[in-house]
């Protein structure tokens, strides 16, 4: 397995299109864009945003040469912080106009119910893995597990924990088997997705 790496600007395109792939059938985002045509073509651009979003928090980290896996974790204290005011770098209106106004308004429901159960979960020194997707042909590979394992060395280093939501029930046991445990579930209105929130506590230093 090659070693894990900090992504860079000029591994966004790469990254983008390793996640667009991962996620293709991903149950939230089959709700948001639910035409698979349009899923395909838009989620490249979705992705770039998501891949643009982690390199301002300098937490973008993929594995293999070509791109097998990528991680976009958020550091403690920085999810509702805004670095790109004019949205010169993250181009998020353009990637909201790629999926179109029907997937963009229910887009922007599953992120307020999603902040809901955030803000009530995520504890205050907590990382936040926002995103964690392997290349199909290279899923059950151990991408995903050296990704996982790269942080939490550092991170059982100095006792911090981390946090995820997955709105894939199959994500549940995975996670479980890297010490994750389920905190709550609930499901997104208007026929959105079930979702599980879970923590990972690191051990004190």
């Amino acid at each position: 397995m090659d070693d894990v790496r900090r992504l860079t600007r000029a591994d966004v395109e790469e990254a983008a299109a390793v996640l667009a792939r991962a996620f293709f059938d991903y149950p939230m985002l089959q709700w948001v864009m639910p035409d698979h045509v349009q899923r395909r073509r838009a989620l490249p651009v979705f992705m770039g945003t998501s891949v643009r979003w982690g390199l301002l928090l300098d937490a973008v980290y993929g594995v293999g040469e070509p791109l097998r896996g990528v991680a976009i974790w958020v550091p403690p204290g920085t999810i509702d912080e805004d670095r790109d005011p004019d949205d010169s770098f993250v181009h998020y209106r353009h990637a909201m106009a790629a999926i179109g106004a029907e997937a963009e308004a229910r887009h922007e429901l599953f992120l307020a119910e999603q902040r809901v159960v955030r803000s009530r979960e995520l504890g205050a020194d907590e990382w936040y893995l926002a995103w964690l997707g392997i290349e199909p042909a290279a899923q059950r590979s151990g991408a995903g597990s050296a990704l996982l394992s790269d942080m939490f060395t550092r991170l059982d280093a100095v006792g911090q924990g981390t946090y995820l939501e997955t709105e894939k029930a199959a994500n549940v046991p995975y996670y479980e088997r890297h010490a994750y445990r389920v905190v709550s579930d609930g499901v997104i209105s208007r026929g959105g997705p079930h979702y599980w929130t879970m923590r990972r506590i690191s051990p004190l230093p």
